[in-house]
């Protein structure tokens, strides 16, 4: 991180100086339910920039996440409503994302080892309105306790098979194929709790200001993702675990 981070300074220190040409956007997705990924238009110091990095000596160390760079503080912050000590990091996360399919390899194996110290939550939110019935399938699921059953499953249903699971009649169909009773499911997606966990959902996403996903927040105050770090998931998730660390020396010198 600490190379990336050098380049990253050099871009922002002159990006207002230099005319422009095409560069890569780190990767999340946007309204449209594609990955924001591709080229846009940048500096010309981006050629510059990476050489230099090229040349940067390859045993420099790297760097701790650095605030405004690697993560943004957020503040207010929320309250968490049940606080068990441990540190609670949030996903938000669009079951239609490419780039929340690829984490979910990376930070589902990880919630489970950091179980004991860390509260993992998902929170869905289909940036889309078409998409919409996708949020009432998350807290469906939620809501009967078949998330850890079947959230990878949805996840490879929509993106490696290629299933259309964009109406309530399509889930439906897809939920009865994998053995759960159809007519209570849609009952559930239809139920006013799923419609409180939805509007609760969009509650919290608004107040961080959530606009793409995957985006991760730890404690409740801070925001991290693939973009900030370069474009890397495994990054990102190298920095949550940094402030997870950083929030628990804070707990333990407050003494709580």
């Amino acid at each position: 991180m600490g190379v990336g981070r050098i380049c990253r300074r050099l871009v922002a220190e002159r990006e207002d100086v230099m005319p422009s040409i095409e560069a890569v956007v780190p990767p999340g997705c946007d309204r449209a339910g594609s990955p924001r990924g591709g080229w846009r238009r940048v500096g010309p110091h981006w050629l510059s920039l990476l050489l230099c990095c090229l040349m940067l000596p390859a045993w420099a160390a790297p760097a701790a996440p650095e605030e405004g760079f690697d993560y943004d503080v957020v503040q207010p912050r929320l309250n968490r409503v049940d606080s068990d000590g441990r540190v609670e990091v949030v996903e938000f996360l669009w079951y239609q994302c490419p780039h929340c399919y690829a984490l979910t390899a990376l930070i589902e194996p990880w919630a489970r080892q950091q179980e004991a110290r860390v509260r993992f939550v998902r929170i869905h939110l289909a940036l889309n309105s078409a998409y919409a019935a996708q949020d009432r399938l998350y807290y469906a699921l939620e809501e009967m306790g078949l998330v850890e059953r079947l959230h990878a499953t949805v996840f490879q249903a929509i993106h490696e098979d290629r299933l259309p699971l964009k109406t309530l009649a399509q889930i439906g169909a897809f939920i009865g194929d994998e053995g759960i009773q159809r007519k209570r499911f849609e009952q559930v997606m239809r139920s006013a709790k799923v419609r409180e966990r939805i509007a609760h959902a969009r509650e919290v996403a608004s107040h961080y200001r959530i606009a793409e996903v995957p985006i991760l927040l730890v404690d409740g105050r801070y925001l991290t993702s693939a973009g900030h770090v370069g474009g890397s998931q495994a990054d990102a998730l190298a920095v949550v675990e940094w402030l997870v660390k950083r929030v628990e020396e804070e707990s333990r010198a407050a003494g709580r």
